[in-house]
């Protein structure tokens, strides 16, 4: 089920009105052997994400709320023996920062692409790979720059610039002696 809720307050009347949206439909493999990963919904709820831990991937189609659809199907991690670890949004919230057991992260957006079979002509394409020293444990984004932190499994954090894949600096737990 998606649902979009809309209050408005009349500036004469003070009067607050509420109408609210929605629409289901299924989630295709949704029984599936593995686990459901994460849910996500892009910055001007167009598309609805629900991912795995195997990194598989449905994208459905908001933009009607009262009949979203399947708009495609995919693999987020590109190695077969990775799991999805860690899902987010970049800045602007239509961006995916996808990190995975082997240390990757990942960048996903969704492209227009001539001949596309989605019923709205966009399809999820990866763009940037940052690699690090172990599993991804978490991703953060900031608010103002197109720059993430990413952390591993071993304590340490990188920084990166997602537009250049410019790598900017590290950080490594202390070891003290």
């Amino acid at each position: 089920r998606v649902s979009s809720v809309r209050r408005r307050r009349n500036i004469l009347t003070g009067r607050v009105t509420t109408s609210i949206r929605s629409g289901t439909t299924p989630i295709p493999d949704f029984d599936r052997a593995v686990s459901l990963s994460g849910v996500l919904v892009s910055g001007n709820a167009d598309a609805v994400y629900v991912l795995w831990e195997d990194g598989m991937f449905v994208r459905f189609d908001t933009r009607d709320l009262r009949q979203p659809s399947v708009a495609e199907r995919g693999d987020l991690v590109r190695e077969s023996t990775a799991q999805l670890t860690v899902a987010r949004f970049l800045l602007g919230r239509d961006t995916l920062l996808i990190g995975d057991s082997e240390g990757r992260g990942s960048t996903w957006f969704r492209v227009r692409k001539e001949g596309a079979t989605t019923p709205d002509g966009l399809t999820l394409t990866g763009a940037h790979v940052f690699s690090g020293p172990e599993a991804v444990t978490s991703i953060a984004s900031s608010s103002r720059k197109r720059m993430i932190a990413v952390g591993y499994g071993d304590g340490s954090v990188r920084i990166f610039y997602v537009t250049s894949d410019a790598f900017l600096a590290e950080a490594r737990p202390f070891s003290g002696s």
